[in-house]
């Protein structure tokens, strides 16, 4: 397993769709690559906007989102069932990102819902973040409640950010959804 960072791709940059950054994550993808890497991952579920362009530019199969789980967990549930969508700002969440990786907000059972504003997207928009367990936890859970409150028909949760699998523990216990 490879670790590396994107050159430029900022949280700011990455969920604000600035397609300026797309020629950075395909060097890396190619560097990786020659590196030996059998498969590419990316961590943050925007990056769903460059899936097509990534996985053109290199041979190995490319993840760029757990966005890619939509599709998957809709044939999953129940039929008239719904799926909550955390994100890390659902002000910036679009139909161009569900495209990205091939669904459609307008005909996917999902509610989207985020982070923005609390203290964790606070910190998670900072160098070097600050960010706590228990700080986490309280702020997707609340994203988490409005959504289940609103719309009693979700039978699952996708996480798009990749902080965010740290409280799944939590998440489930306190929703009972998977």
């Amino acid at each position: 397993v490879l670790h590396r960072s994107v050159p430029g791709a900022r949280v700011d940059v990455v969920t604000g769709g600035d397609r300026d950054i797309l020629g950075a994550y395909i060097e890396s993808a190619r560097r990786m690559e020659r590196e030996g890497c059998r498969a590419i991952a990316t961590s943050c579920g925007y990056t769903s906007h460059f899936q097509a362009q990534i996985s053109a530019a290199v041979s190995v199969p490319v993840a760029t989102s757990s966005l890619l789980l939509v599709p998957l967990v809709e044939r999953l549930l129940p039929p008239g069932t719904r799926i909550a969508l955390l994100t890390f700002d659902a002000t910036r969440f679009n139909e161009s990102l569900a495209n990205g990786v091939g669904w459609s907000l307008k005909t996917s059972p999902v509610i989207v819902a985020g982070v923005e504003g609390t203290e964790s997207w606070d910190e998670m928009r900072k160098p070097q973040p600050g960010i706590t367990h228990a700080m986490l936890a309280r702020d997707v859970m609340a994203a988490a409640r409005r959504v289940l409150d609103a719309h009693t028909d979700v039978r699952a949760i996708i996480f798009e950010c990749a902080v965010f699998p740290i409280v799944t523990n939590h998440v489930r216990a306190a929703t009972g959804l998977p």
